[in-house]
């Protein structure tokens, strides 16, 4: 075996390498990774991925819990073995005042329900993928309102 490395690589530039008639990597810096094509399998480099899952939505399930859905990244920007998704949410009439919270899900999940929420409040929450080299690019935040008590009319 014979190592091969590559260095001062600029983002955003195509370049290969062929060693033999027919085979040919092809390399693609997209930052802060670089992608390596090796015929028709793909080998990556551990980073994180360089894209926000995309169409991240929220709806109240009740009064104190609210589920936030989003699609999977595609593979070609998760840039290593997906791990899951960081789900962050907070409390908007809190401001900066207290941090975000989180949770996650594993890989195959796109869907999480965040409960023990305050009643009839606007919470904002992002979405965002990590590999074993961390978190990738965050969402936007989507802006998601938990529901009001009904009364009880006697």
């Amino acid at each position: 075996k014979r190592n091969i490395s590559f260095s001062s690589l600029h983002k955003a530039v195509l370049y290969t390498y062929q060693r033999g008639p027919n085979i040919t990597w092809n390399l693609r810096r997209q930052w802060p990774t670089i992608l390596l094509k090796l015929n028709d399998s793909n080998w990556k480099l551990n980073s994180v991925p360089s894209r926000p899952p995309p169409n991240v939505s929220a709806h109240n399930l009740t009064s104190t819990s609210i589920q936030v859905h989003w699609d999977p990244i595609p593979p070609r920007y998760v840039h290593g073995n997906l791990l899951g998704y960081i789900v962050s949410f907070i409390a908007t009439f809190h401001g900066n005042l207290r941090r975000w919270n989180e949770t996650s899900v594993n890989q195959s999940t796109t869907t999480a329900v965040i409960t023990n929420l305050r009643k009839y409040t606007k919470y904002m929450v992002a979405v965002e993928a990590f590999t074993s080299k961390g978190s990738g690019i965050e969402s936007k935040s989507v802006p998601v309102t938990t529901a009001e008590d009904g009364k009880i009319a006697m």
